[in-house]
């Protein structure tokens, strides 16, 4: 993946903010290596799926790669390697496997959930920009302004 080619900083996460975490395989080009992997996700933000070299490596805060989980990412099984499964993101596909099954179901779980935060937070902000459009600009400047903007409105 392009996205994931180059040496990131990981943003700041804290414990309580890790969903999963552990060393999976990585498929680069024709080969598998492990690599440790974090996902993160604090409250209402997008999820960040972070990988380092190795667990030592992931305190120096150094990422190999950070993928930033959107409502258009997909997670699948991957056919052909025990216990894979692939991240599909903007077109592309992060493959990863796993030492067992139930630890694939498990990274698997994790990422459908942080996704669905994020779906569930487009739909919020979908349904606040419908309410507000049959609003006039005067008043909309106003809530602007007393900051009733930022809350979010039940469709």
């Amino acid at each position: 993946l392009d996205i994931l080619s180059e040496p990131l900083k990981m943003a700041l996460c804290s414990e309580q903010d890790i969903k999963c975490e552990g060393m999976l395989q990585k498929k680069g080009g024709m080969r598998w290596q492990k690599r440790y992997f974090i996902l993160c996700q604090s409250g209402t933000k997008p999820a960040q799926l972070t990988y380092f070299k190795d667990e030592k490596t992931h305190l120096s805060d150094t990422a190999r790669a950070t993928l930033v989980l959107t409502s258009d990412t997909k997670v699948d099984l991957l056919l052909g390697r025990p216990h894979a499964f692939q991240v599909i993101l903007k077109g592309r596909a992060l493959k990863v496997a796993s030492e067992t099954h139930e630890n694939r179901d498990r990274w698997i779980k994790c990422l459908r959930d942080c996704i669905s935060i994020v779906v569930s937070q487009t739909m919020v902000h979908v349904c606040i920009l419908i309410h507000l459009s049959y609003l006039p600009r005067h008043t909309l400047s106003f809530l602007a302004l007393i900051g009733l903007l930022t809350q979010s409105i039940n469709c």
